[in-house]
């Protein structure tokens, strides 16, 4: 705390603020004496720390080449090295509590995943710490989160909660939504009949038992007699459905209904319309019309003047797959579902331009082919097969032999017209 000048020792002069006085080793002047003062506010108020300013000649006060020595950072805010001036923020994903100099991770919690975040860069505990919670698509609904964000509790970071929130026609089951299953009564309305329940699969099938077993699954009932000289055209249900047809047959739309119903018989004396296969009902008339161009018609019951359509259905709602031929140009052709005027099945549809291979595999080219109704893809009764580019080194021979032969050079075939 002293100063030497001429080979005599002084003492460091005093500071107005009640700093402590010293001075460097071997001072030899007024302005190698300083004085530190604890506890001072840093200029932007992040923190505090010790103040350490030089003996000013000029001022005659401590107050030249002042540095603080950061001691605490106030909440949210830590020293980012040891000779920083100031606090900086910690930014998101990350925690300091007031008074502390120190960054502290989320990440480093326990139950932290990649999720983890604050909601804001000056957090300064570790329960403002969360994982980000979200909704998981399943099969036929949803795991639906019980909060968007878990905290930091003290312990850990709690796993993600949820519910299952299943789609119509369904119920939750644990983690799963599998179909509901529901009850159908049939009002026979003065008939009689051996069978008064049947049970409804949800987006499955009909069932003889509500448990709904694979061997208790139908197709169609028995339908139930009247006297008086009456016919059963089916069952319908309140929504005017035809559930049951006239031959018994289950209405195939599975998802028909999504809760429990009765269907009621529907008695007639009056003419029905059978549209065979081929052919559709208007919906008006006395007569059937040919299935057109690009749809099928399996063959309908129904009942005359109805005002809707029956029986009609087009290839592009089959939904097919198929693999799209390439040119030679590698660009894939365009691909047409359809069918031809009259057709009777799902069977009758075809796609055009499909990926033809020939056996070689020394080539390729395109071909029409059939919907295959048990895999649901146009690879049925494949014809038209023709050769659109040879690999290199080979040429087309023949459309109707469809080999290819070696040749020395490369030659790009195009399709014959």
């Amino acid at each position: 705390e002293t100063s030497t000048t001429s080979g005599c020792a002084r003492t460091c002069p005093s500071d107005e603020r009640e700093g402590t006085i010293s001075s460097v080793a071997g001072a030899t002047s007024k302005t190698q004496c300083y004085a530190v003062l604890t506890d001072v506010t840093l200029s932007d108020k992040s923190g505090s720390g010790d103040e350490t300013c030089y003996w000013h000649d000029n001022k005659a006060v401590y107050a030249q080449g002042c540095t603080i020595a950061v001691k605490s950072c106030i909440a949210g805010h830590f020293r980012e090295a040891e000779n920083s001036q100031t606090c900086a923020k910690v930014g998101q994903k990350a925690y300091s509590p007031d008074g502390s100099i120190e960054k502290f991770l989320c990440s480093a919690l326990a139950g932290a995943n990649s999720t983890v975040n604050t909601a804001t860069d000056i957090s300064g505990a570790a329960t403002d710490c969360y994982n980000t919670c979200s909704d998981i698509d399943i099969q036929n609904g949803v795991r639906d989160t019980v909060n968007d964000k878990e905290y930091y509790n003290g312990t850990n970071i709690p796993a993600c909660r949820y519910t299952t929130v299943c789609n119509t026609g369904y119920q939750a089951s644990g983690e799963e939504c599998p179909p509901k299953i529901f009850k159908i009564e049939l009002n026979h309305d003065g008939g009689t009949s051996s069978v008064n329940a049947i049970y409804l699969k949800y987006a499955t099938g009909w069932y003889s038992d509500s448990d709904a077993s694979a061997s208790k699954s139908i197709t169609s009932v028995p339908l139930p007699t009247k006297a008086g000289g009456y016919t059963c055209f089916g069952y319908m249900s309140d929504g005017n459905d035809i559930v049951i047809g006239a031959d018994g047959v289950l209405n195939k739309d599975f998802e028909l209904f999504k809760d429990n119903a009765t269907i009621k018989a529907i008695w007639e004396q009056n003419d029905s319309i059978t549209c065979d296969p081929g052919s559709y009902y208007t919906g008006t008339g006395t007569a059937c019309t040919t299935c057109p161009v690009g749809s099928y018609c399996p063959g309908v019951t129904t009942f005359q003047d109805i005002n809707e359509v029956k029986g009609l259905y087009s290839c592009a709602s089959l939904g097919g797959t198929y693999v799209a031929a390439k040119d030679i140009d590698d660009k894939e052709m365009t691909v047409t579902v359809t069918s031809v005027k009259g057709a009777a099945s799902a069977g009758e549809c075809y796609a055009t331009n499909v990926e033809y291979v020939p056996s070689s595999r020394l080539g390729a080219g395109s071909q029409t082919c059939y919907f295959n109704t048990a895999t649901t893809a146009y690879t049925a009764n494949c014809k038209d097969e023709t050769i659109v580019m040879c690999n290199a080194g080979h040429y087309l021979v023949s459309q109707l032999i469809l080999t290819v032969r070696q040749l020395a050079s490369v030659i790009t075939v195009q399709k014959k017209s």
